[in-house]
């Protein structure tokens, strides 16, 4: 099997990591695939941190924002992740859409973001 051929046949799915432009933002594991889901996603955060969006397989990233933006903080997406910084000790929720083609086509999912103190 040629190397396009692994390539094309490994998963297209998403997964998120922490960067390291900032602060790691611990977080819960998850996968998504741009097909519409709802990828729910626990963050823990006492300040400001940064996540980065890790492709694996044939995926590409066309689109990425803040859905629902958070209470008691503030959000920012890009193509390559997101930034959160949080104010005070408070609990909070946010949602990112992630819009792109993975090998099934193009599509978006949202993840849904609890960050946790």
């Amino acid at each position: 099997m040629s190397r396009v051929s692994r390539i094309l046949a490994a998963a297209s799915l998403l997964t998120l990591t922490a960067g390291a432009a900032l602060a790691d933002c611990p977080h819960s594991r998850f996968r998504f695939g741009y097909r519409g889901d709802h990828v729910p996603v626990m963050l823990k955060s006492d300040g400001t941190c940064t996540l980065s969006w890790r492709m694996r397989g044939v995926s590409t990233i066309s689109e990425a924002e803040i859905a629902a933006p958070p209470h008691h903080g503030t959000a920012v997406a890009s193509l390559t992740g997101v930034r959160y910084a949080g104010r005070g000790a408070n609990d909070d929720r946010f949602s990112v859409r992630v819009c792109g083609t993975g090998r099934a086509g193009p599509g978006c999912s949202t993840l849904d973001v609890t960050v946790v103190q």
